[in-house]
């Protein structure tokens, strides 16, 4: 009983894990997203 409740708590711990860092790398591509975006069209605005 106390081996499956051990595996449960670390598979829980492991899934809020993925969960955190998959939420940070979303966070991060879209920042990058916004300022490249924001680069092109400062770029843009510069040619014109």
């Amino acid at each position: 009983m106390v081996a499956d409740s051990v595996v449960a708590v670390e598979e829980f711990v492991l899934s809020v894990e993925l969960s955190t860092f998959s939420a940070v790398v979303f966070l991060l591509v879209s920042v990058a997203v916004l300022f490249i975006t924001s680069a092109v069209l400062s770029f843009v605005l510069e040619l014109f």
